[in-house]
């Protein structure tokens, strides 16, 4: 195998916040590469690189895959990615009555086994509808984790470890209930988690303008969730796409439930039970004011995600871990002496604090684009 032929092998397996990363930082020209069509935007790369005269490049192409491939795929290939990609148009289904499945969980437990679904089906699944979206995968369901983490020069152990578990323990983020993000207040994102006792076993449900605006209200006089009877429709992300290669695994966390406004067989009605346990994760990610420079995008090693694990539907335990919360940022603080900390980001409307970040700012951060690894 010749080198140019290994180097493009290498590039058609990245994805796009890493080809954007190598086009960065080897400075090529980006209106003559496709941003979509990975095969074609590899080729593309090559194409303008052998045109140069000094041929180094090869060599700092090859310890640019070596970085990104190695040191951000565990963690930066696809983790939000894929839930922009369900806010598209899906395609329509039959008019039969919906498949009833039970359970979330016996729902999830289905798509583990099963070999996927060939189209979009419409069902009906109980569970707890809570207005939050899934950053990551739970620890159980993810591949093992190779060097990668290592590879980033973090500044302390401590900061090390406030990451490890961020990126293990899957944790929500409720930027999808439209008006949460007041520095981009044009942007409106509905995505709740379907699950049962814990938010790492749900599965997203992506829920129509009109309909997520009268179950604001709703979760505005509960716990902020409750128990629900969803009937929609249930695809894969791929299904949406419409580029699934024939050896890609599907995985649970790949799945979706929609509800759309223009279905009036579309429904979430809310059920009188109660709920005992809905478990979770409150974070903040700050940085100290000696790393912030707000003109540019921070690296993993210039933050803090700050952490906490609670019951969302016990008032009690929620006092009590935001209060964690706060001892812990005083904890950090007190490693950058004569340094405050900045908000950055934070995981629900219940954390204090304005954050300094946009959504899409967070978004880019997260999937590595725009700044060093």
């Amino acid at each position: 195998m010749s080198v140019l032929t290994d180097l493009y092998d290498r590039l058609v397996r990245c994805n796009e916040a890493q080809l954007s990363y190598i086009e960065t930082h080897l400075s090529l020209p980006r209106e003559f590469i496709s941003q979509k069509v990975v095969a074609m935007r590899a080729q593309e790369i090559l194409t303008l690189l052998k045109q140069r005269q000094d041929k180094t490049w090869m060599g700092t192409l090859l310890d640019l895959l070596n970085r990104v491939q190695s040191a951000t795929e565990d963690y930066l290939g696809g983790r939000l990615e894929h839930l922009k990609n369900f806010l598209v148009e899906s395609p329509l289904v039959g008019t039969g009555s919906p498949e009833k499945v039970g359970t979330i969980r016996e729902l999830r437990e289905k798509l583990k086994e099963g070999k996927g679904l060939e189209k979009p089906v419409l069902i009906a699944v109980r569970g707890t509808l809570f207005p939050a979206a899934l950053l990551t995968e739970g620890w159980w369901e993810r591949k093992q984790q190779g060097p990668g983490a290592l590879a980033i020069e973090w500044k302390n152990p401590l900061q090390r470890w406030l990451f490890k578990g961020f990126d293990l323990w899957a944790p929500s983020w409720d930027i999808c209930w439209g008006t949460t993000d007041s520095k981009q207040p044009e942007k409106r994102y509905y995505i709740a988690q379907l699950t049962e006792g814990d938010e790492a076993d749900s599965l997203p449900v992506i829920i129509g303008t009109e309909k997520a605006q009268r179950l604001s209200e709703e979760f505005g006089d509960s716990w902020g969730g409750f128990e629900v009877v969803v009937i929609g429709r249930l695809g894969h992300r791929f299904q949406f796409e419409k580029k699934l290669p024939k050896n890609v695994k599907r995985d649970p966390t790949d799945y979706y439930i929609s509800v759309d406004d223009d279905n009036r067989r579309h429904k979430i009605t809310r059920l009188t039970a109660t709920t005992d346990l809905y478990s979770g994760y409150l974070w903040k990610l700050v940085a100290p004011e000696e790393w912030f420079n707000e003109e540019q995008m921070l690296g993993l090693n210039q933050v803090y995600f700050v952490w906490e694990h609670t019951n969302f539907v016990a008032k009690e335990a929620v006092a009590y871990n935001l209060e964690s919360l706060a001892h812990k940022e005083t904890l950090i603080s007190k490693q950058h002496p004569g340094s405050g900390l900045i908000l950055l980001q934070k995981s629900h409307a219940i954390v204090p604090g304005e954050p300094k970040w946009s959504v899409e700012k967070f978004y880019n951060f997260y999937l590595g684009k725009g700044r060093e690894i």
